[in-house]
């Protein structure tokens, strides 16, 4: 089961904003083990973001030495040179032509913020006065705790006994898991409750415990559509975006430039989505969506839950997808 529950706040989401957020929170059910031997497999994500701590208008951009460079005027007191680089963020950008597009924050001095521009030349898709924000991105940590009283998942030093939640990086999957004290992810005997994870990632969680748990997420709803990137021939796990339970077929994902279609799953780029530990697959045949059991536009992908999009190889030069908001501010 899963429960959406979001409210204007009549306070400012933070001191560098000036303007009321719509926060709330969202909560997703993880489903239990069938027996302590076999996991089971739930897909769940975050469509909520952190309070933004810098709100302002480009007044610039160029590239700098391979990323991109973002003068500004800021809206509120704060400067960009206030921004805790020490901890991960991200320039949401809010207006414009690239509304909806999200890049890492590398620095931030008086002068303005360095971003990963993702190849973009920041000078051609960002106008003066196209306004933006800088929000701390989730970690590890701030989503699901890090004391023994917080983390909702079943913790043990061996990670073969704890729960795991697998996050996909540069094509390979990244497995993380709470050993009662600290995270770790697989391979590192580092602390990892820093690790990042994106607005638009989807993780997969092995549940080895024999009882469902609740996760719940707090933060802001997303103020613009959402943007995803889904390269073709790569294998993705993607959030639902919005706090708001919505069908495969609103996502849009047959308009993305390269889509594939086909009367046959195989022969298509395919939607892949998880409930009670049960998988179903989903393609456009180029009228419609369809699934083994026949035709599925109403199929609903939840809050604060993910999809796995399978693409296959060929020709697509824009790998992101504009994904509508579903819903009015």
């Amino acid at each position: 089961m899963l429960g959406t529950l979001l409210a204007l706040s009549s306070a400012p989401a933070e001191a560098a904003s000036a303007a009321t957020a719509p926060a709330g929170f969202v909560r997703t059910s993880v489903a239990a083990a069938a027996s302590a031997s076999r996991h089971a497999t739930s897909l769940i994500a975050t469509p909520l973001l952190q309070a933004p701590v810098y709100v302002g208008r480009v007044s610039g951009a160029h590239a700098a030495s391979g990323a991109g460079e973002i003068a500004s005027q800021a809206t509120t007191s704060a400067r960009t040179d206030s921004i805790d680089c020490s901890r991960p963020h991200a320039v949401f950008v809010t207006s414009g032509a690239f509304e909806g597009f999200h890049f890492r924050v590398l620095s931030a001095s008086a002068r303005g913020i360095t971003v990963d521009a993702l190849g973009f030349d920041l000078a051609q898709i960002l106008a003066p006065g196209d306004r933006f924000e800088v929000r701390p991105l989730h970690t590890f940590r701030t989503l699901f705790g890090a004391t023994a009283g917080a983390v909702a998942f079943t913790a043990s030093p061996d990670a073969a006994r704890a729960d795991q939640l697998l996050v996909l990086r540069d094509g390979s999957w990244r497995a993380y898991w709470f050993t009662g004290s600290a995270w770790r992810r697989a391979g590192s005997a580092a602390d990892a409750g820093d690790d990042v994870i994106l607005p638009q990632d989807g993780i997969v969680v092995y549940r080895r415990a024999t009882c469902a748990v609740d996760v719940r997420f707090i933060g802001d709803a997303p103020a613009t559509d959402a943007v995803v990137s889904m390269p073709v021939g790569t294998v993705s796990a993607v959030a639902n975006p919005f706090p708001t339970d919505t069908s495969i077929a609103a996502f849009g994902f047959e308009t993305v430039s390269g889509w594939r279609c086909g009367a046959e799953a195989t022969h298509a780029d395919q939607v892949q989505v998880c409930s009670d530990n049960t998988w179903r697959t989903f393609w456009h045949d180029g009228q419609q969506w369809k699934s083994a059991g026949g035709t599925s536009l109403d199929t609903t992908v939840p809050a604060g839950s993910a999809m796995i999009v399978v693409r296959k190889g060929g020709d697509a030069p824009n790998p992101f997808a504009l994904i509508p908001r579903p819903y009015d501010l």
